[in-house]
């Protein structure tokens, strides 16, 4: 919400007219671009990198496979 209160407070920015307004025009064309690009990006972002360090986390807990399908208690059982 700060950030569309923000690109909404810059629009007078992109819209100025009178002595200056190229100044204006260009600062506030940047300013409102970069924000909605950085709120775009953030809001799709943030969310994918969550599931990303999720799935890492999961994968991390699984057991490691010895090779065997019975597990290691019957290799160490069939030796003897």
């Amino acid at each position: 919400m700060t950030s569309f209160a923000f690109i909404l407070g810059s629009l007078p920015l992109v819209v100025a007219s009178g002595a200056g307004a190229a100044s204006r025009h260009s600062i506030g064309v940047t300013v409102v671009g970069g924000m909605l690009a950085v709120t775009v990006l953030g809001v799709l972002l943030v969310p994918a990198f969550h599931v990303a360090v999720e799935w890492l986390a999961e994968w991390r807990r699984r057991p490691v496979s010895t090779g065997s399908p019975a597990g290691p208690e019957s290799a160490a059982g069939s030796r003897s």
